[in-house]
């Protein structure tokens, strides 16, 4: 599976979807929800496969929307990239293996969602939750 703004990995038994996108601390772009949903839905057609991780990369899960992503002439209509949002949530939420959120640095907004999504939330002590 390739995908351009996370990883997918898969190792027996476990798979990992990491947010990638580091030196933007990971911002959850039309596309990146999109993946999200895709990855999902692939790795639920792998009977093998009993546990996804989601992380990311870097110092942050996540620090939310990517509001240059749904600004930007040219993408996606707003109703659009909202409703990425909810698809997103639905097919993790959806997915047969249990799903759990590594969570750091920052969670904020569209990945409180995604977090929320997950059957476990794992968080280290330097997290920092935000719903703006």
């Amino acid at each position: 599976m390739h995908f351009s703004e996370i990883e997918v990995t898969v190792d027996g038994a476990k798979a990992a979807v990491t947010l990638n996108r580091p030196d933007k601390l990971n911002p959850l772009s039309t596309t990146a929800l999109r993946e999200l949903a895709q990855a999902a839905r692939n790795l639920d057609t792998l009977p093998d496969v009993k546990v996804v991780v989601i992380a990311g990369s870097g110092r942050a899960f996540s620090a939310g929307a990517d509001l240059a992503s749904f600004a930007s002439p040219g993408g996606p209509p707003p109703r659009e990239a909202a409703d990425a949002g909810r698809l997103m949530a639905e097919a993790i939420e959806a997915m047969r293996a249990v799903t759990v959120a590594k969570i750091h640095g920052h969670c904020v907004g569209g990945a409180v969602v995604l977090a929320a999504a997950c059957d476990l939330r794992i968080a280290a002590d330097d997290t920092r939750f935000a719903i703006p």
